[in-house]
């Protein structure tokens, strides 16, 4: 038997979604054995609250089985509901993400260049250009430096784990407000 659509699953889980201020990026269903899966990555404009993430799952599973039992969707034998957020590998691709990741080292990958790592800086007013922030030099004379990059260009990018603490010089320049 044939899962709901996930395009179904989509709508559903992105009006439940309001309250918390929650969306969902993505679902994916797993027919698997007696009991199917359903997995919905959520997402929010400012980092997902652990306990929203928690109320959303649950009113999203009454909404799938208040619509299981009008009739209007059909799980067969049950289902599994994942409800979790985008891991630190979860690419960089809405503005959003770029401004709640400022100061961070991200691997970004621009148009016509290779990949490099840079720092996340100002998102633009108009949510079209990030700064990124970049060291240049020798080493013990690197200067920190800043471009202004439209996020069209950007290829692919993806937040970095560091641990060690970030450069002094290109942590303050990370800071700074937008300006090209």
């Amino acid at each position: 038997m044939a899962l709901p659509s996930e395009k179904i699953l989509l709508d559903i889980a992105t009006e439940t979604g309001t309250p918390w201020g929650l969306f969902p990026l993505r679902i994916k269903t797993v027919e698997a054995g007696p009991k199917s899966t359903v997995t919905v990555i959520v997402d929010s404009e400012s980092d997902p609250d652990i306990d929203a993430v928690g109320e959303y799952s649950t009113a999203l599973s009454q909404a799938f089985d208040e619509k299981e039992a009008s009739g209007d969707l059909s799980f067969g034998a049950g289902y599994n509901l994942e409800v979790s957020t985008p891991g630190i590998d979860e690419p960089l691709t809405r503005p959003y993400q770029w401004a709640r990741n400022q100061g961070r080292a991200a691997h970004v990958t621009l148009t016509g260049e290779e990949p490099a790592i840079y720092r996340i800086g100002a998102l633009s007013p108009d949510e079209e250009h990030i700064m990124l922030v970049y060291s240049e030099g020798k080493k013990g004379n690197k200067k920190a430096k800043k471009k202004a990059v439209a996020l069209r260009d950007v290829t692919h990018a993806v937040v970095e784990i560091e641990f060690n603490g970030a450069p002094k010089n290109e942590a303050a320049l990370s800071q700074e407000p937008f300006e090209e």
